[in-house]
């Protein structure tokens, strides 16, 4: 239901009440926080009486496919963290004075 862009509903909830209507997901998505967010969404509108069975394990075990298949990659994606520092000169607003440390004033 989550791929379709159904949504979830659950029959202990509000007959309203639906978990992400209208969004498809896909394996692109950020399936850690989708955890965060049900965990949430449940806290707001009623626990999940059959333990996280309707929306938590399901993202989770999205969440461990993925991670699956990135590690299965031959060459990984270089992370934000990883990335070489690049060298700016900033000017100091204040004084004018230019500053060769990358930093911005």
């Amino acid at each position: 239901k989550l791929a379709s862009g159904e949504g979830i509903t659950y029959k202990n909830w509000k007959s309203h009440v639906c978990f992400k209507p209208g969004y498809t997901v896909d394996l692109s998505d950020d399936f850690a926080s989708m955890r965060v967010e049900a965990l949430e969404f449940e806290k707001k509108h009623g626990k999940d009486k059959g333990n996280g069975w309707l929306l938590r394990h399901p993202i989770r075990k999205l969440e461990l496919f993925q991670q699956y298949l990135y590690d299965r990659l031959p060459e990984k994606p270089i992370s934000p963290q990883e990335e070489p520092a690049t060298h700016t000169f900033a000017r100091d607003v204040d004084s004018g004075e230019e500053s060769d440390s990358g930093l911005i004033f």
